[in-house]
Protein backbone atom coordinates (compact mmCIF):
# COMPACT_ATOMS: atom_id res chain seq x y z
CA UNK A 1 0.00 0.00 0.00
CA UNK A 2 1.28 3.74 -0.74
CA UNK A 3 2.22 5.28 2.40
CA UNK A 4 2.16 8.61 1.09
CA UNK A 5 0.70 10.64 3.73
CA UNK A 6 2.66 13.91 2.67
CA UNK A 7 -0.06 16.38 2.11
CA UNK A 8 -2.42 15.06 5.17
CA UNK A 9 -2.10 17.78 7.78
CA UNK A 10 0.02 17.51 10.53
CA UNK A 11 -1.40 17.29 13.93
CA UNK A 12 -1.58 19.37 17.21
CA UNK A 13 -1.91 17.92 20.21
CA UNK A 14 -5.00 19.92 20.85
CA UNK A 15 -6.22 19.37 17.07
CA UNK A 16 -9.88 20.23 17.27
CA UNK A 17 -11.46 20.23 13.62
CA UNK A 18 -14.83 22.23 12.51
CA UNK A 19 -16.70 18.70 13.66
CA UNK A 20 -14.82 18.38 17.00
CA UNK A 21 -12.40 17.48 19.11
CA UNK A 22 -9.78 14.62 17.46
CA UNK A 23 -7.52 12.16 19.81
CA UNK A 24 -4.08 11.35 18.84
CA UNK A 25 -4.22 7.88 18.63
CA UNK A 26 -7.40 8.52 15.99
CA UNK A 27 -6.11 11.25 13.67
CA UNK A 28 -2.48 8.98 14.10
CA UNK A 29 -4.99 5.64 12.37
CA UNK A 30 -6.60 8.56 10.07
CA UNK A 31 -3.04 9.40 8.67
CA UNK A 32 -2.38 5.76 8.23
CA UNK A 33 -5.56 4.84 6.06
CA UNK A 34 -5.33 8.80 4.21
CA UNK A 35 -3.53 6.58 1.44
CA UNK A 36 -6.25 4.76 0.65
CA UNK A 37 -8.97 6.70 1.65
CA UNK A 38 -7.72 9.24 -0.51
CA UNK A 39 -8.10 6.68 -3.17
CA UNK A 40 -11.57 5.59 -2.21
CA UNK A 41 -12.72 9.12 -2.06
CA UNK A 42 -11.02 9.80 -5.97
CA UNK A 43 -13.11 6.62 -7.31
CA UNK A 44 -16.21 7.24 -5.33
CA UNK A 45 -16.54 11.09 -5.52
CA UNK A 46 -13.67 12.36 -7.28
CA UNK A 47 -12.72 14.50 -5.48
CA UNK A 48 -9.56 14.57 -2.31
CA UNK A 49 -10.32 17.63 -0.70
CA UNK A 50 -13.66 16.55 0.21
CA UNK A 51 -12.42 13.06 1.20
CA UNK A 52 -9.93 14.56 3.59
CA UNK A 53 -12.63 16.61 5.14
CA UNK A 54 -14.51 13.48 5.20
CA UNK A 55 -12.22 11.24 7.26
CA UNK A 56 -11.85 14.20 9.73
CA UNK A 57 -15.40 14.11 9.82
CA UNK A 58 -14.76 10.23 10.72
CA UNK A 59 -12.39 10.85 13.26
CA UNK A 60 -13.95 13.50 15.13
CA UNK A 61 -16.38 11.19 15.24
CA UNK A 62 -14.56 7.89 16.05
CA UNK A 63 -12.72 9.90 18.88
CA UNK A 64 -16.33 10.60 20.39
CA UNK A 65 -16.89 6.69 20.68
CA UNK A 66 -12.78 5.54 21.35
CA UNK A 67 -13.73 3.45 24.66
CA UNK A 68 -14.49 -0.01 23.45
CA UNK A 69 -13.55 0.33 19.86
CA UNK A 70 -11.41 -3.23 19.58
CA UNK A 71 -9.81 -2.21 16.20
CA UNK A 72 -9.68 1.82 15.73
CA UNK A 73 -8.83 1.73 12.54
CA UNK A 74 -11.08 -0.89 11.07
CA UNK A 75 -13.74 1.29 12.69
CA UNK A 76 -12.60 4.36 11.65
CA UNK A 77 -12.29 3.33 7.70
CA UNK A 78 -16.01 1.92 8.26
CA UNK A 79 -16.74 5.08 9.59
CA UNK A 80 -15.14 6.67 6.60
CA UNK A 81 -16.74 4.85 4.01
CA UNK A 82 -20.43 5.65 5.37
CA UNK A 83 -19.57 9.28 4.69
CA UNK A 84 -17.98 8.92 1.37
CA UNK A 85 -21.28 7.05 0.31
CA UNK A 86 -23.93 8.94 2.19
CA UNK A 87 -21.21 12.21 -0.08
CA UNK A 88 -22.17 9.70 -2.86
CA UNK A 89 -25.78 9.75 -2.34
CA UNK A 90 -26.39 13.52 -1.52
CA UNK A 91 -24.64 14.24 -4.72
CA UNK A 92 -26.92 11.89 -7.06
CA UNK A 93 -29.53 13.74 -4.96
CA UNK A 94 -28.60 17.16 -5.85
CA UNK A 95 -27.92 15.85 -9.64
CA UNK A 96 -31.68 14.54 -9.52
CA UNK A 97 -33.01 17.85 -8.25
CA UNK A 98 -31.36 20.07 -10.68
CA UNK A 99 -32.05 17.98 -13.46
CA UNK A 100 -35.71 18.97 -12.21
CA UNK A 101 -35.33 22.38 -11.30
CA UNK A 102 -33.15 23.49 -13.40
CA UNK A 103 -33.52 24.64 -17.21
CA UNK A 104 -35.09 21.90 -19.56
CA UNK A 105 -33.46 21.67 -23.27
CA UNK A 106 -35.07 18.59 -25.52
CA UNK A 107 -37.69 16.75 -23.58
CA UNK A 108 -40.62 15.25 -24.60
CA UNK A 109 -43.87 16.93 -24.76
CA UNK A 110 -45.31 15.74 -21.75
CA UNK A 111 -42.07 16.33 -19.77
CA UNK A 112 -41.74 19.56 -20.83
CA UNK A 113 -45.29 20.29 -19.68
CA UNK A 114 -44.56 18.55 -16.22
CA UNK A 115 -41.26 20.92 -15.95
CA UNK A 116 -43.38 24.38 -16.66
CA UNK A 117 -46.23 23.13 -14.21
CA UNK A 118 -43.40 22.54 -11.61
CA UNK A 119 -41.38 25.68 -12.20
CA UNK A 120 -44.58 28.10 -11.75
CA UNK A 121 -45.06 26.02 -8.68
CA UNK A 122 -41.61 26.97 -7.43
CA UNK A 123 -42.03 30.32 -8.13
CA UNK A 124 -45.43 30.42 -6.21
CA UNK A 125 -43.82 29.26 -3.00
CA UNK A 126 -42.41 31.63 -0.52
CA UNK A 127 -39.08 31.63 -0.64
CA UNK A 128 -38.76 30.02 2.94
CA UNK A 129 -41.06 27.05 1.65
CA UNK A 130 -38.97 26.67 -1.31
CA UNK A 131 -35.67 26.15 0.40
CA UNK A 132 -37.68 23.78 2.72
CA UNK A 133 -38.98 22.17 0.11
CA UNK A 134 -35.07 21.82 -2.05
CA UNK A 135 -33.88 20.67 1.30
CA UNK A 136 -36.61 17.89 1.21
CA UNK A 137 -36.07 16.62 -2.24
CA UNK A 138 -32.57 16.54 -1.37
CA UNK A 139 -32.78 14.08 1.80
CA UNK A 140 -33.00 16.34 4.73
CA UNK A 141 -35.04 15.87 6.96
CA UNK A 142 -37.67 18.19 8.99
CA UNK A 143 -35.26 17.72 12.07
CA UNK A 144 -32.10 18.58 10.27
CA UNK A 145 -33.55 21.46 8.32
CA UNK A 146 -35.09 22.75 11.97
CA UNK A 147 -31.96 22.25 13.24
CA UNK A 148 -30.23 24.55 10.78
CA UNK A 149 -33.20 27.32 11.07
CA UNK A 150 -33.39 27.47 14.40
CA UNK A 151 -36.83 26.03 15.21
CA UNK A 152 -38.66 23.55 15.74
CA UNK A 153 -39.66 20.48 13.58
CA UNK A 154 -43.22 20.48 14.22
CA UNK A 155 -43.43 23.99 13.44
CA UNK A 156 -41.39 23.33 10.19
CA UNK A 157 -43.94 20.87 9.23
CA UNK A 158 -46.98 22.60 10.18
CA UNK A 159 -45.96 25.68 8.18
CA UNK A 160 -44.80 23.85 5.03
CA UNK A 161 -48.33 21.43 4.96
CA UNK A 162 -50.13 24.86 5.23
CA UNK A 163 -48.05 26.30 1.95
CA UNK A 164 -48.48 22.80 0.12
CA UNK A 165 -52.27 23.13 0.93
CA UNK A 166 -52.28 26.87 -0.35
CA UNK A 167 -50.61 25.26 -3.53
CA UNK A 168 -52.95 22.65 -4.08
CA UNK A 169 -56.01 24.96 -3.77
CA UNK A 170 -54.25 27.73 -6.41
CA UNK A 171 -53.06 24.58 -8.77
CA UNK A 172 -55.79 22.51 -8.52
Amino acid sequence: MNSDTSDWPKLDESYTDEFGPIEKPVYDAAGALWPRAQRFAHDKIGDKATGQQLLLKAAASVSQKQAGIESLEAYLWKSYKWLVLEELEKRSREDRLDEVIGPRQSVPDQSLDDAILLQQVLQAMEPETRRVFELRALGHTFEEIASQRGTRANHLRSQFAKQIRKLRQHFG
